[in-house]
Order: C-alpha cells, then structure tokens, then sequence
C-alpha cells in the first residue's frame, strides 16, 4: 500500500511538470515588476470538529510570481469554541484570535492549488469548568504550519474565487487549529472559501 501511494505521487508529480514547464517559457518573455500580478483579497474560514468550532476572516495581499506560484501575506481573525475532557473534567474553551503570516501557492493546473502558510497567533479567552461554573482567562502566542490544497478558478490578472482545506501540523496545544482531548492533539480541518482581485488593467 505504501509502495502503491509513492507511485502515485509520483505520477501525479509527473504529470504536471511539463504544464508547469511551458508556463515557466511564458513567463521567461515578462520580467520585472508588473502591477497586473498584485492582488489583495480574503476569505472566510470554518474549522469543525468533535464539540468544536471555528469562524474566521483572513484578508490578504500577494503578488503572482509566475503563472504557476502565488505569495503573500494573510492577517486574521478568529472566534472559537469548544468542550473537551482533561483528566476527568468537562471543560469549555472560548477564545479571540489575531495573527498572521506570509503564504504560498503553487498551482500545478490552475484550477488546483496546494498551499502552505506560517503564522504566528495571539490568543485571548476564557476556559470554564462545566460542572462548577468557574472561569479563568488566559493570554497565549502559538504558531501553526497549515498546509492543504483547494479548488477554484485563477487566471492572473483577473479576480478568481478558491475554496482550501487546510490543517495544522505543528500540533501545538496553544494552536486555534487544534482540539486537545486529554492528551491527544487533533488538527482540524480549517476550510477557507474566498476570492482575489488583481490591481492594474482586468486580463492579460
């Protein structure tokens, strides 16, 4: 099985390179800096998993560095929820987060992307005892690595519309990606649905 899934990337890898060969040619002609290829945008994020939940907004702005990658930087905000058990106790966590960080995409075909993005998050809120009612606050810093892949219309130098599934591998319990469920860390999966708009002139 394992053997099989290696061969499978491997194919995959190889089916896209000479896409993403002739549209490293095309680029060759265009050097320099070009107002077409800067775009800001956002999106909206929902995380979910096992009595959790996440709502967000990340807005952005990133320049295309040829026809195949995208980079940038994405600021955002989160509300979160969720219950879980430490050691016997029900409790319940609300939290505010902000942060940010620089991104990329590479698009092997340009209706699929693959992403990674670090950011470092500032964390405020509250964890409750469910059965006693007692509250404490809390401040913490986190960083997360998401890393995923998503699905949408992209043409540089006109607005586009993606949706990306995206999980946090880092796995640190401080992370408003993860839900910690005794001493388990899962990552959950933070769905991004937005849109980019380019500056400058609309087509190529």
């Amino acid at each position: 099985m394992k053997r099989l899934k290696h061969l499978l990337v491997l194919f995959l890898v190889a089916a896209t390179l000479p896409a993403i060969a002739q549209r490293d040619n095309e680029d060759d002609e265009r050097r320099g800096f070009d107002k077409n290829r800067l775009f800001a945008g956002g999106s909206i994020n929902v995380g979910f998993g096992a009595g959790s939940f996440a709502v967000g907004g990340n807005p952005q702005i990133g320049y295309s560095l040829t026809q195949w990658l995208d980079a940038g930087i994405t600021t955002n905000i989160i509300y979160s929820s969720q219950r879980y058990n430490w050691y016997g106790s029900e409790l319940r966590q609300r939290s505010w987060t902000y942060g940010g960080g620089p991104f990329v995409k590479i698009f092997p075909i340009s209706m699929i992307h693959l992403q990674a993005q670090y950011e470092y998050n500032r964390i405020s809120g509250n964890v409750e005892q469910i059965s006693t009612g007692f509250r404490e606050t809390f401040g913490v810093g986190a960083p997360s690595l998401l890393v995923g892949a998503g699905y949408g219309q992209r043409v540089v130098g006109q607005s586009s519309f993606f949706t990306t599934i995206l999980f946090d591998v880092t796995k640190n319990e401080h992370s408003p990606y993860i839900m910690v469920e005794g001493q388990r860390r899962i990552s959950q999966p933070i769905i991004r649905a937005g849109f980019t708009v380019y500056f400058g002139r609309r087509g190529r």
